[in-house]
């Protein structure tokens, strides 16, 4: 071995010193929370946290942590559950992590007072029916366009039927002016001046869970450990 080469490690330089990276950044369209990157809305909505909130938060390595694994679970689009013990900021950080990316964020108990009905939804008598829809031309057959749905009306607003209406105005209550029509006649009338007619009497009304992941949402379900068996079975279905 030539002398004058130095046995040993040779140290071509200094150790790169690795970057640290920043807990929190905050630009225009997107946070970046401990390296993950998540959306952010231009604007905050209604249901947005807002900043005095948060005057007393403190990023400390807890909070930092939980921030980080829900910042993945949106980053990855999935669920993301947090355990641990009650009041030690679980919620909170959430919603603090909702208030930089400006994202709405409903909170749910799902102790027992919790209905499937009121997380998911449930079918509910339909407001409007022939009937409404067709008020109009009842009370004024001539605005009809079609001279068919016409003559149906004015054929059923028979004698008997006026005179029941003018009792019923001297008794000081009201009476329908479609008195005497049945559901299939009032259909009737619809199909011919192409109204368009409930196929039921009932009508699917979504609930809180639904409404709020079709507006984009963020959805903080508490006290998992206390919900219904059904309760969990519907929401393994979404």
């Amino acid at each position: 071995m030539p002398k004058n080469i130095e046995e040993g490690p040779q140290r071509f330089g200094a150790p790169i010193e690795e970057e640290k990276i920043k807990s929190i950044e905050i630009k225009k369209d997107k946070v970046v929370v401990m390296g993950v990157e998540i959306p952010r809305n231009p604007e905050p909505g209604p249901r947005t946290p807002r900043q005095e909130k948060f005057k007393d938060f403190i990023e400390d390595e807890f909070s930092l942590d939980l921030l980080q694994k829900v910042a993945k679970g949106v980053y990855l689009d999935t669920p993301t559950m947090l355990e641990g013990e009650a009041a030690v900021g679980k919620s909170f950080t959430i919603e603090y992590l909702a208030f930089l990316a400006n994202q709405e964020v409903y909170r749910m108990s799902l102790n027992g007072q919790t209905d499937t009905t009121d997380l998911i939804g449930k079918w509910v008598p339909r407001s409007e029916g022939p009937r409404k829809k067709i008020q109009p031309l009842l009370d004024n057959p001539k605005k009809c366009i079609t001279e068919e749905a016409k003559a149906i009306i004015e054929s059923k607003m028979i004698k008997a039927a006026a005179e029941a209406k003018k009792e019923a105005a001297e008794e000081g209550r009201e009476m329908p002016v479609y008195f005497g029509f049945s559901r299939e006649e009032m259909e009737e009338i619809c199909r011919l001046e192409k109204i368009d007619v409930p196929e039921s009497d009932w009508v699917w009304q979504d609930g809180e869970l639904p409404r709020q992941i079709e507006s984009g949402a963020w959805t903080v379900l508490d006290e998992v450990n206390t919900c219904e068996p059904q309760i969990l079975v519907r929401l393994n279905a979404v």
